[in-house]
């Protein structure tokens, strides 16, 4: 197999699977546990040569899709790639890993029948794992659902997988709150280096915009796999008024960022001038709608806030760029924050509602 910046010279996809299956995929099985981690890697790497393969390939001059024989191959190397990582973990020889089945076998079934054994290992421990992490996280009093997924790179504690957790809240503005309580805990339990990413929920919908993700510190990022959401019984929230606060916002940022560069002036090109133009009306329109929005008790501290945040012109760009470089969280980020989570708890209060 060719790697490394000669890997696409005069070699296709197909050509590297096969000259990898026909040599080093056995002799990888030989040499594990040793050098496990190294032989997991090119296996996993084969895999992804595979998917390639079955797609970039001109099959159509043979018949309208891959052969069976490719999917049977991959089916193969997925278990073999499965069968290091245990031998690997274990610190056993592949023949090792469940002796009772060379006595029980049939001929050409030993990996199948080894690797079914091992999955079942494997599903046993995340399985634990899972019910270790929603145990602890309810013990501290949140509703929480856990799920692991396999992953092929190596990344964390055996068997390498990634982690999802969704805590269910009565409303948002709880949060930020929750996060910090259970973010340390469930790093814990996870293991290092294993990807972890907590989405937040009311009712049976989730929010995915405001999920936390990350390997050894969890930042705020959205989360996108509506499929995996969809496996644990969730749906997204639809969520029109914290996108309107979203776009408020960022117009707003706009116009400081204009006015921190010093552009915009009356000197400068006439582009400049509509953007800016253009963000001012933004901002008007979507302040008129959101006043009408909020609840009374808080629609006078809300508007002031807004309204000051747009006469503070450069500062808040400045302020913002000094965030996200590592300063700590500004007075207007927090008050920003919590506006966005009692929009968001409005948003869901309309979607339960419409149910």
């Amino acid at each position: 197999m060719i790697s490394g910046e000669n890997s696409g010279i005069g070699v296709s996809e197909l050509q590297n699977v096969l000259n990898f299956c026909s040599a080093d995929f056995l002799r990888g099985l030989i040499e594990a546990p040793e050098r496990a981690a190294a032989i997991y890697a090119r296996t996993s790497e084969i895999l992804k040569h595979i998917d390639k393969a079955s797609s970039d390939e001109p099959w159509l001059l043979i018949g309208d899709d891959p052969p069976s024989s490719l999917l049977r191959l991959r089916s193969i190397v997925e278990q073999a790639c499965m069968i290091i990582g245990e031998s690997g973990f274990r610190n056993l020889k592949v023949s090792q890993l469940a002796p009772s089945l060379s006595k029980t076998s049939r001929f050409n079934d030993a990996l199948r029948m080894l690797s079914i054994k091992i999955q079942q290992q494997l599903d046993a421990r995340l399985d634990a794992l899972k019910v270790e992490l929603e145990t602890t996280i309810r013990d501290r009093g949140y509703v929480v659902r856990a799920a692991f997924r396999p992953v092929n790179e190596i990344g964390g504690p055996w068997p390498y997988a990634k982690l999802l957790v969704i805590v269910t809240l009565e409303r948002m503005i709880d949060w930020p709150a929750t996060i910090e309580a259970i973010a340390e805990p469930v790093r814990q339990i996870a293991g290092t280096g294993r990807r972890i990413t907590i989405v937040p929920a009311v009712g049976r919908f989730c929010i995915q915009e405001q999920a936390f993700s990350g390997v050894e510190t969890l930042f705020p990022q959205a989360f996108e796999d509506v499929s995996w959401l969809a496996e644990l019984g969730f749906s997204p929230a639809e969520i029109s008024l914290g996108r309107k606060f979203d776009a408020l916002i960022a117009a707003i940022l706009e116009v400081s960022t204009i006015k921190a560069f010093g552009c915009g002036g009356k000197d400068r090109a006439s582009e400049e001038w509509n953007i800016l133009e253009k963000a001012n009306a933004e901002i008007e329109a979507t302040l008129i709608e959101l006043e009408s929005i909020i609840p009374i008790e808080l629609r006078g501290e809300v508007t002031e806030f807004l309204d000051s945040l747009v006469k503070t012109g450069a500062d808040f760009a400045v302020g913002f760029w000094q965030q996200i470089h590592g300063d700590s969280t500004s007075s207007p980020a927090s008050v920003i924050t919590a506006i966005k989570l009692i929009l968001l708890d409005l948003d869901l209060s309309i979607v339960i509602e419409t149910q």
